[in-house]
């Protein structure tokens, strides 16, 4: 399971099981039990996106787009009302580092770029070797 599903689950997990003991750490937090309601339903979220994710139902990217739409309704959350601000901020950071991850995550398996060619690599005329150990068809020694 790569690091950004397992960093969900966890996440998700700790939504569901003990809402209040993190509404707790976000000060100014209304303490009623919406907000532990609303996390729990935000951890179920986590954990069936983790789900979907890893069982590969959709690509990887698209992991990155639920986290960015949460994300973006945190701000306006936060920017509303003191109400919620606290933990607002705190979910749309967390929203931020799951769409990033997850979107850095699909770029590092994504295919690596064609190498350079020679004259695209900076060796000065003259080099012993070639760059990179290419070889231009029907040349089996470095230039000189």
């Amino acid at each position: 399971m790569p690091f950004v599903q397992a960093a969900r689950v966890g996440w998700g997990t700790a939504l569901v099981l003990f809402p209040r003991a993190l509404l707790r750490r976000c000060p100014a937090t209304p303490k009623d039990g919406t907000g532990a309601a609303v996390a729990r339903v935000l951890g179920v979220r986590h954990l069936l996106q983790a789900a979907v994710t890893a069982r590969g139902t959709l690509p990887p990217a698209w992991a990155a787009v639920p986290d960015a739409v949460h994300a973006a309704s945190m701000a306006a959350l936060a920017l509303r009302g003191d109400r919620w601000r606290a933990a607002a901020l705190t979910d749309l950071c967390v929203a931020s580092a799951f769409a990033a991850a997850s979107w850095r995550g699909e770029r590092a398996g994504a295919p690596p770029d064609p190498p350079a060619s020679p004259s695209r690599t900076g060796v000065r005329r003259g080099s012993r070797c070639w760059p990179g150990g290419f070889r231009p068809p029907g040349r089996d020694t470095p230039p000189a």
